[in-house]
C-alpha cells in the first residue's frame, strides 16, 4: 500500500485531529466560563444565592477532564516534539484519571450522592 491508497479521512488525520482537539478544549473552557456567568446572573436576578454545589461539580469535572487529556492532546498536536512509546503510554494512562476522579468529585460536591452512598 502506498500513501495514496489510504482513504481521504486518514490522509487528513494529521491536520484535522489537532484542530479538533484544540477546538474541543476551547469549547469546554468557554462553556464552563459561560455557565459560571449565567448562574451568577440568574441567581442575582432572582435574589438567591448561587448553587455552588452544582457549579463546582461541573467546573471540577471539566478541570479534571482537561488536565487528564492535556498530555495526549499535546502529543497529538505535535507540540510535544519527538516522544518515546513510554511517554505515550503514560499520557494515555493519565486519561483514566478522569474516570476515577468523577466518583470523588461527586462525593465531595453533591450532597444527595453522599446520602445515596451512605444508604448503600
Amino acid at each position: 500500500y502506498g500513501y495514496s491508497d489510504y482513504p481521504d479521512w486518514f490522509r487528513h488525520y494529521g491536520i484535522t485531529h489537532p484542530l479538533v482537539t484544540i477546538l474541543c478544549t476551547i469549547i469546554l473552557i468557554v462553556t464552563s466560563i459561560l455557565l459560571l456567568l449565567v448562574a451568577c446572573r440568574a441567581a442575582s436576578r432572582h435574589e438567591r444565592s448561587v448553587n455552588w454545589a452544582g457549579i463546582s461539580t461541573v467546573l471540577l469535572t471539566v478541570m479534571v477532564f482537561l488536565v487528564s487529556y492535556l498530555p495526549v492532546s499535546v502529543l497529538h498536536t505535535g507540540l510535544g516534539g519527538g516522544f518515546s512509546n513510554a511517554v505515550l503510554r503514560v499520557a494515555v494512562k493519565i486519561q483514566y484519571l478522569n474516570i476515577m476522579a468523577n466518583f470523588f468529585i461527586y462525593s465531595l460536591t453533591v450532597p444527595s450522592f453522599r446520602q445515596f452512598l451512605k444508604l448503600k
